[in-house]
């Protein structure tokens, strides 16, 4: 690897050297052949309670929320935007068709004060409910081809790789189609409690009424993370014949 264009922000390798890594591997790829790229950014890691020579904040909070390590934070998603930016610009332009997805992980590592003030309550009086509110981060499905535009109110991480490969006219295995069949039911399904898809929050999923496909889920997931010896392949993964 060459690093020596590589540029930092702070003490990390920035996202607009990271994007343009992307670029880079997309262009020395074999022609014809597809890529997968699954891109883990650094710029952003916390926490955000040291200054440096490289690195000011260019967003200010101006209200009484103020907070230099929020600000910090911010300003680093503001340089993210801009390298998404230049990304999508560069995709643009690329005739071979490409999807693009970025999410996020979690919310920043900030002063849990900083958090009390936008809830105002501390984190210990949130119920479970409103605790989920810690772990949502929104997500974005672009592609340099037509595909309807449309905004998914709420939808877990667990069901991003079956959704998009379904919105890009792939074929999905058969634990795919399981997880999209479950997503109508359960658009969030998580640790902290799910949604169903009238919006109800129960704080278990196995107390709601869709109790058994949760069950049958977590049989499926032990298959295929714990019992590796007995792993139904042909579930969880296409046949090469399958992916052409």
């Amino acid at each position: 690897e060459d690093y020596t264009n590589v540029s930092y922000v702070r003490k990390y390798i920035s996202d607009a050297s990271d994007m343009q890594h992307i670029i880079d591997t997309y262009e020395n790829k074999e022609a014809g052949k597809p890529a997968f790229i699954f891109n883990v950014t650094m710029q952003n890691h916390g926490g955000f309670d040291k200054t440096y020579s490289n690195f000011h904040n260019d967003i200010q909070i101006t209200d009484n929320h103020k907070n230099e390590q929020a600000e910090q934070y911010l300003s680093l998603v503001k340089k993210t935007d801009d390298a998404f930016k230049q990304l999508v610009e560069y995709f643009s332009k690329v005739k071979e068709p490409t999807i693009i997805v970025m999410y996020g992980d979690h919310q920043p590592a900030v002063q849990s004060s900083f958090y009390d003030s936008l809830f105002g309550k501390s984190a210990g009086s949130l119920t479970n409910e409103e605790l989920m509110n810690k772990y949502r981060t929104p997500f974005i499905i672009w592609a340099n081809y037509d595909i309807k535009e449309k905004t998914i109110d709420k939808m877990s991480a667990n069901y991003l790789s079956a959704y998009v490969m379904n919105e890009a006219g792939l074929e999905t295995s058969p634990y795919q189609k399981f997880l999209l069949k479950l997503r109508k039911k359960l658009p969030v399904l998580t640790a902290m409690g799910c949604f169903d898809k009238k919006g109800k929050y129960y704080e278990s999923a196995l107390e709601s009424p869709y109790s058994d496909m949760v069950k049958e889920y977590q049989i499926l997931q032990y298959n295929n993370l714990i019992d590796t010896k007995h792993t139904v392949n042909s579930f969880f993964y296409l046949s090469d014949e399958q992916k052409k």
